[in-house]
């Protein structure tokens, strides 16, 4: 029991984030789609490691946000848009 208390609370945390994520991941999928769900979870996921680099999160390197990550952040939502929309 001393073992699990030990660890660091963040792992809990993760290991309880990645339950909600897979969860709405299978109960989402059948409502907008595989590829809709999947696209958009990697545009999150993207989106969001950039902003962990900016900020250094993670005791990680700090790279800044320039105009070509930005640039890069508007085509993935600009694919997004268009893996999303409804075909006529």
């Amino acid at each position: 029991m001393g073992e699990l208390l030990a660890i660091d609370w963040r792992l809990y945390t993760a290991g309880f984030l990645g339950v909600i994520f897979v969860s709405g991941m299978l109960y989402l999928m059948p409502v907008v789609g595989v590829a809709n769900m999947l696209a958009a979870a990697i545009v999150g996921q993207l989106v969001a490691s950039i902003l962990v680099d900016h900020f250094g999160l993670l005791s990680g390197m700090r790279i800044s946000i320039s105009p070509s990550r930005i640039f890069g952040v508007v085509l993935l939502f600009i694919g997004l848009y268009f893996i999303q929309r409804k075909t006529l």
